[in-house]
């Protein structure tokens, strides 16, 4: 048994058709092309988007080409259709149903596994706090919170991002990342070394609180030995 995915696209018509949603309703569900894999796990919404009408027009000519050859290879395809995850346009024809995005508060960190050195401890010590108590995020509003996570791809660089966050699911306040960077030093190499405290709040003010998007260092670390 098989899985083909190109189906949500393509019913598009289908659904303005038997559900009375209009295109632009269904506009602000889907992403562009080269972002429905996220749209499909449910991660972003229109992101890119809107899909031209010859997208789904020609992922379902395609998608009926690959049905056949799966029949012809004795394949049994299952078509999903939206993976639990609707529309909220559905609300204006369902008034009654109860219909909430549920979502956690991920921390992507390294796509294709990057190995430079980079992060936003700032925004690790603050955000997943304020999206649990933001108004937005309770059943009132049906967009709720269920957790923070962590969704790297690999793990072999910057540790200090990654036990920084790795606390963030039981903190309830944002956090004061200077005073955490000085017990993550202490804890890290046993002692207090002044040194050392200098150079970790050097990275902090510039490669792991880098705003303008990923940060290529070409920095050299000389091993350093204490008597």
């Amino acid at each position: 048994m098989d899985r083909f995915i190109h189906i949500s696209p393509a019913l598009l018509p289908v659904m303005s058709l038997n559900f009375n949603i209009s295109k632009s309703h269904l506009d602000d569900f889907f992403g562009g092309p080269a972002f429905l894999v996220w749209s499909r796990m449910g991660n972003l919404h229109r992101w890119g988007g809107p899909l031209p009408q010859s997208w789904p027009d020609q992922q379902l000519i395609l998608q009926k080409k690959i049905l056949t050859r799966m029949h012809e290879l004795g394949m049994t395809p299952v078509l999903p259709a939206f993976s639990g995850i609707v529309p909220a346009a559905l609300k204006l024809v369902f008034p009654s149903a109860k219909i909430s995005r549920l979502w956690n508060w991920c921390m992507p960190q390294n796509f294709a596994g990057n190995t430079e050195m980079y992060g936003v401890l700032d925004a690790v010590g603050s955000r997943p706090v304020e999206a649990r108590i933001s108004d937005n995020s309770t059943m009132a509003s049906l967009i709720v919170l269920v957790g923070v996570g962590m969704s790297m791809e690999g793990i072999e660089q910057n540790p200090v991002v990654y036990d920084f966050m790795s606390e963030m699911a039981f903190r309830h306040s944002p956090v004061d990342v200077k005073a955490w960077i000085d017990l993550y030093s202490r804890r890290r190499y046993g002692r207090f070394l002044q040194r050392m405290q200098d150079a970790w709040y050097i990275l902090y003010h510039t490669i792991y609180n880098c705003t303008g998007g990923a940060y290529v260092s070409n920095l050299f670390i000389a091993p350093l030995f204490f008597q």
